[in-house]
């Protein structure tokens, strides 16, 4: 019978204070250098700050940016909204009904396509996202403070080239 060694003890790893007085008990190695660990790790932070100071407004990210788009572009349709905020079919139909569900928008039937539904705010929707809009600029500038105006703009315009195709060529 052979007996198995156990596995040496792991040492503990020391921990460092970081910059900001929080606690770093890990050496994130080469994710630092890359853009996309970078650009995830600070969606994560503005989603959560965004979920703290305009959840309680009832609205998710998703939600505000449909009502965005659906405020600045009269007679979008629902297909165009999906498109534009790169949702699924299934999950743009949800999300529709529940605002729709909640009188902050409407749906009607699109003339040119029975199949297509044009979607307008409500009162009570260019409300909430007038409000939601301010409060949104306002937790965007909080968090981006780190960063001087001319940082903030050029931060803002790399980010966009990412996604934007029509963006790619400047």
């Amino acid at each position: 019978m052979t007996r198995r060694r156990k596995p040496p003890a792991a040492r503990p790893r020391k921990r460092t204070k970081t910059e900001g007085g929080g606690v770093n008990a890990l050496d994130p190695g080469i994710l630092r250098e890359l853009a996309g660990y970078n650009i995830r790790r600070a969606e994560v932070h503005m989603r959560q700050q965004f979920e703290r100071e305009i959840g309680v407004k009832g609205l998710r990210p998703p939600e505000f940016s449909t009502l965005v788009l659906i405020g600045v572009n009269p007679l979008a349709t629902q297909a165009e909204i999906a498109h534009a905020l790169n949702i699924q079919r299934p999950n743009m139909v949800g999300l529709i009904g529940g605002l729709e569900g909640r009188g902050l928008i409407s749906r009607t039937v699109y003339e040119h396509d029975r199949r297509n539904h044009i979607l307008e705010l409500t009162p009570r929707g260019a409300a909430l996202l007038e409000e939601a809009a301010r409060a949104v600029r306002e937790l965007d500038r909080r968090v981006t403070a780190c960063w001087t105006d001319r940082e903030r703009d050029q931060v803002v315009a790399l980010l966009a080239r990412l996604w934007d195709p029509d963006l790619r060529g400047t």
